[in-house]
């Protein structure tokens, strides 16, 4: 019985210690589309706001719905035909969400950097969270963004 304590006991600590030091989450991906510029970031709003007809400003923000929270969009920077990135906030254990873009015409084409990164709030559960769903909730999400863009 004490053996299982022991491994019990090793377990929780490597658990814990791998918690308390993940202190963000972040992953990159890129692809290469026929849409430029302005399309591909309505494309990739619209993950966000359903019906975008205009692109936001910087510093601008709006209120948005995703996965069943009300949150803040909130356009950090935007370069036309460079780059844009936006911060989401307001979700339940994470401070903020932010995903960024980068773009640069190759041929006929472009090429789209994206980096998404999460941020979790002060706090074991916020960690633990982060450790289990954060690289999953990124990739995820970064996956059905970058998929909606048009290929070459």
């Amino acid at each position: 019985m004490i053996w299982f304590l022991r491994i019990l006991f090793v377990f929780l600590t490597v658990l814990g210690i791998s918690a308390i030091t993940k202190s963000n989450s972040e992953i990159v991906r890129s692809t290469t589309t026929s849409a430029k510029y302005e399309p591909a970031v309505k494309l990739l709003l619209q993950t966000y706001i359903p019906r975008l007809i205009r692109l936001p400003l910087p510093q601008e923000d709006i209120a948005v719905k995703y996965l069943g929270e009300d949150l803040h969009l909130i356009v950090e920077d935007s370069i036309p035909n460079e780059k844009i990135s936006w911060r989401l906030e307001g979700f339940h254990n994470y401070l903020y969400l932010r995903e960024e873009y980068k773009f640069q015409t190759v041929e006929n084409n472009v090429q789209i950097e994206a980096k998404a990164e999460l941020l979790p709030k002060p706090g074991f559960f916020s960690r633990f969270m982060l450790l289990f769903f954060g690289d999953s909730l990124l990739s995820d999400l970064l996956d059905k963004s970058l998929t909606a863009l048009p290929k070459p």
